[in-house]
């Protein structure tokens, strides 16, 4: 067994770095990894590579990842690998607020992930389930055996996709030849600067903010409050609060009213659409 990590390198948090060389470090040799990291070269074109090389290298998996996600556990490889799937990847969640989920349903399962529909709802954990099949995840920390791209009906990375996403290309060409996707709730993959567990302080920050701004306050005051907030948050301590995004109540957003609130099922766009 051998697994080839495919890197692209394009918008690099500093959180990145210290989390994947801890990771690495733990898992190059358990695993016989093979890192594939390419410089402000284009998604699918980096992807593209890495499957390549899998190929070229006979490897068995191809561990995707984004240089925006951290927080890598050290273990997740025994996770992944012990659930035996074909495609399989620990959770994520939007980098932008409300931090919806990026591990989604679809709401009609007729309707393609390239149509550009707001068709996909956030999942979330449900009866203790680790292991949870879903329609769809993205590039966080997943999972893909090698020979999966030889039974898609077309090259999902040959392009930059459709809607400007690779994930949704890949998820598409996966249901169209029947290939099961599922996520593992072992661990949940930090993305962008907010960390998981800050997400309930920067929920309560847009909320106090909207609430102001529904009251007649400017935008100045409004500025002022959310930095008084975020202040609050950096002086909160890490991991002070057992809310974070896999809470089985709802989750808190804009429902299709615009109104902040509870998520009112009305879906989300697949990314890039």
């Amino acid at each position: 067994m051998s697994i080839v990590v495919c890197v692209p390198w394009m918008k690099m948090l500093p959180q990145f770095i210290e989390s994947y060389m801890d990771w690495y470090a733990y898992s190059k040799e358990r695993f016989a990894l093979i890192p594939y990291w390419k410089f402000y070269k284009a998604l699918h074109t980096v992807q593209r590579g890495a499957v390549e090389l899998a190929r070229k290298r006979e490897a068995t998996h191809i561990l995707f990842i984004e240089d925006d996600q951290w927080m890598f556990p050290e273990d997740g490889l025994d996770y992944l690998l012990e659930a035996d799937k074909d495609v399989i990847g620990f959770p994520t969640y939007f980098r932008e607020y409300p931090y919806y989920s990026m591990a989604m349903d679809k709401k009609d399962p007729s309707i393609g992930f390239l149509e550009g529909a707001k068709n996909l709802n956030p999942v979330y954990p449900k009866d203790k389930q680790l292991v949870q099949k879903v329609d769809f995840l993205t590039w966080g920390f997943t999972l893909v055996k090698t020979d999966v791209f030889d039974r898609l009906h077309a090259d999902p990375f040959d392009f930059w996709g459709k809607n400007g996403a690779t994930d949704s290309n890949f998820m598409e060409y996966c249901e169209l030849a029947g290939i099961e996707r599922y996520i593992h709730w072992a661990a949940i993959i930090n993305h962008g600067p907010v960390s998981q567990h800050e997400i309930p302080q920067y929920r309560e920050m847009y909320r106090r903010a909207s609430a102001e701004m529904q009251h007649g306050a400017t935008v100045p005051e409004v500025n002022r409050l959310a930095q008084q907030e975020a202040a609050m948050r950096h002086e909160s301590q890490a991991g002070g609060t057992n809310e974070n995004l896999t809470d089985e109540s709802p989750v808190e957003g804009r429902g299709g009213n615009g109104e902040v609130g509870v998520h009112d099922g009305d879906g989300v766009e697949a990314p890039g659409a």
